[in-house]
């Protein structure tokens, strides 16, 4: 049927190239010409470069959409776990995330928690968190310890902390 409309529409000549995305057809791109002529290796192998670099695109525009699937996947896991989760910068010790359930243990705001560097909330001495931070960086293991909390109204909990380094923003 496509064959008759193209002949009706005064096409005589047709080319169709693949576009592959992980060797997946997704797509074929397809000249016609209402001229006929010979098979011209030049066009064929230029429309081929075409459709390889299309096929790139689409396998990188595809990528790019996993990788957004994932990180909205894993903000949702941390934003309604019921455990406090933060993630701190090693150098300033300025919170940099943290989920809801951090906000209220503590009593901050969202943007008052983020203003906070851990000094501000671990009660311990500056230079005990210190040794906790170079041992945790020292090593690429779970830390696990009790530590004591300090909250917005000045009340200290205790809580089981579980740290590890990773990586963030190209850094550890």
């Amino acid at each position: 049927r496509r064959a008759e409309r193209m002949r009706a529409a005064g096409f005589k000549a047709r080319m169709g190239i693949p576009i592959l995305a992980d060797q997946e057809v997704v797509a074929v791109l397809e000249f016609a010409m209402r001229a006929e002529r010979q098979e011209d290796a030049r066009l064929r192998d230029l429309a081929t470069v075409i459709a390889a670099q299309l096929g790139n695109a689409i396998r990188h525009k595809r990528a790019e959409e996993a990788v957004h699937e994932g990180e909205e996947r894993y903000r949702a896991l941390v934003q309604n776990s019921v455990e406090a989760i933060y993630l701190f910068d090693p150098h300033t010790k300025r919170v940099l995330e943290c989920n809801d359930a951090f906000t209220r243990l503590l009593g901050y705001s969202q943007a008052e928690a983020l203003s906070l560097v851990i000094y501000d909330f671990v009660a311990h001495s500056k230079a005990d968190i210190d040794a906790f931070m170079a041992n945790l960086f020292a090593s690429s293991v779970v830390a696990s310890s009790e530590r004591r909390w300090r909250r917005k109204d000045g009340s200290l909990i205790d809580v089981l902390v579980s740290a590890r380094k990773i990586r963030h923003g190209g850094r550890d």
